[in-house]
């Protein structure tokens, strides 16, 4: 089985230690069921790149860590990229278009499924499933794709919602069923316009289940969690809640980080950072 997994959104914690230690036991877990993940990647810097305010600052009072913009988040960014190997990775500012959640998101995502099936079809096979995860996103179980519905959307648990836009899987049969007249009606100026949360609209109309726990890192000393109240704040016994952890990542100029990540992206034979797609 050939699984397409799918990062995408704001790097925030991806890059922290423990991520990377997330990352290496999830392939570890997967390759031993003869389970093999295709990775692809799509970060927007928005939040890094132009001092724009992240919507999760208001859960904690706006003592945000932007982990990528330093020289350990960037290290470890190479570091993950050595690990995960990914087939395609993107990293840009933001789109052209409108950058409303909704479309922001979900285009992301988009982009990402495209690729993965321009990659299988040149290289002649089909990807099984399709897994969406946020970059912050650790789950805390893993799912068992050998007993899954090709008509459901599996989801992480979001206690306040049909499903999770945070964490979903969903089989290669639903793409022209269900995900490809999402992006239709996404496109379409009335969705532009409007401003509507992910995880309340692209699961209208297709059945979902939610199965799977799973927690955001937003820094070190908060983690939370949609699995029992809403944005709960949880412990990851894995994850080093001592404060003084922030203090190896030092923020560097943005005009470095781009160097830096350029180099980084150069080295691994992925496309240079963009402003604008």
């Amino acid at each position: 089985m050939i699984n397409a997994f799918l990062i995408s959104g704001a790097p925030r914690s991806l890059v922290i230690d423990e991520m990377v230690v997330y990352y290496k036991n999830l392939i570890d877990y997967y390759l031993q069921q003869n389970i093999t993940l295709h990775f692809y990647i799509i970060l927007k810097l928005d939040e890094n790149i132009s001092n724009y305010k992240a919507p999760y600052e208001r859960f904690i009072n706006n003592n945000t860590k932007l982990y990528f913009n330093t020289l350990k988040g960037l290290n470890n960014f190479n570091t993950i990229l050595n690990l995960l190997n990914p087939i395609k990775v993107i990293c840009f500012n933001k789109f052209k278009l409108t950058n409303i959640i909704l479309y922001s998101q979900i285009q992301c995502i988009n982009i990402l499924i495209n690729d993965a099936l321009e990659y299988s079809k040149k290289n002649n096979f089909t990807y099984d499933y399709f897994i969406r995860s946020r970059p912050d996103l650790i789950l805390l179980d893993n799912p068992n794709f050998n007993n899954l519905n090709n008509n459901i959307v599996y989801t992480g648990i979001k206690c306040d919602s049909k499903g999770s836009d945070m964490f979903f899987i969903f089989n290669n049969k639903l793409i022209n069923t269900w995900w490809n007249t999402l992006i239709t009606n996404i496109n379409k100026e009335y969705y532009l316009k409007k401003y509507v949360c992910p995880e309340y609209y692209i699961f209208n109309d297709i059945t979902t289940k939610q199965i799977y726990k799973s927690a955001l890192v937003r820094k070190h000393s908060y983690i939370q969690s949609w699995n029992k109240l809403p944005g709960e704040k949880v412990i990851i016994n894995y994850i080093n809640n001592n404060n003084n952890q922030e203090m190896d990542y030092i923020i560097i100029d943005t005009i470095e980080v781009v160097n830096k990540l350029n180099e980084i992206l150069v080295n691994n034979n992925k496309q240079k950072y963009v402003d604008i797609i």
